[in-house]
């Protein structure tokens, strides 16, 4: 199942100058209790911005980069791909979990969005306004479903279903690898 998680404020903002306009431990923890055991798919900003060579910890990376086989200088354990499809085969083939989760940035949310690529979606709408230069992208509202609200302190964790079909035609190569 193919999820997306992200944490913004009222008014969609998301980042500011490459990170995160807040710190709110128990989002952090949030985060990591939802995605820890999972592959994570992020895009290369996003990555980068973790100032951590290897990725997330207990968790498998999935960096999507249009220089992807030309990156170097990062941890061999981090898995590179030129496509948001790419990574979700890639990460669909680990054994590790039947979860991944696209934790951002704003191109790759948008462009999971734009193409149906996401079953269920986690946000963790933060109280408080802050300033940024990063938004999430607009999407249909009425193409989802809310089945989960929990007001958590500082925010509150909303999780939606997606109403309509995903788009699973990136697993027809996973088929082939299936049943050869």
């Amino acid at each position: 199942m193919v999820h997306l998680i992200v944490a913004m404020t009222p008014k969609g903002v998301i980042g500011k100058d490459g990170t995160l306009p807040w710190h709110i431990p128990e989002d952090l923890k949030h985060f990591k209790r939802l995605t820890s055991g999972s592959q994570v798919v992020m895009g290369r900003k996003t990555f980068d911005s973790l100032n951590m060579p290897k990725g997330l910890p207990n968790r498998q990376n999935f960096v999507v980069s249009r220089n992807a086989p030309k990156v170097r200088g990062y941890d061999p354990e981090v898995t590179y791909r030129t496509s948001v499809e790419d990574a979700l085969l890639s990460a669909s083939l680990c054994s590790q979990s039947p979860n991944t989760f696209i934790i951002g940035g704003a191109t790759i949310y948008e462009h999971a969005l734009k193409n149906n690529l996401v079953d269920e979606m986690h946000i963790s709408f933060v109280k408080e306004q802050y300033d940024g230069d990063t938004n999430f992208p607009d999407f249909d509202k009425t193409q989802w479903e809310e089945i989960e609200h929990v007001d958590m302190g500082d925010f509150i964790y909303i999780k939606f279903k997606f109403l309509g079909e995903t788009n699973k035609d990136y697993m027809n190569l996973k088929k082939l690898v299936d049943n050869p």
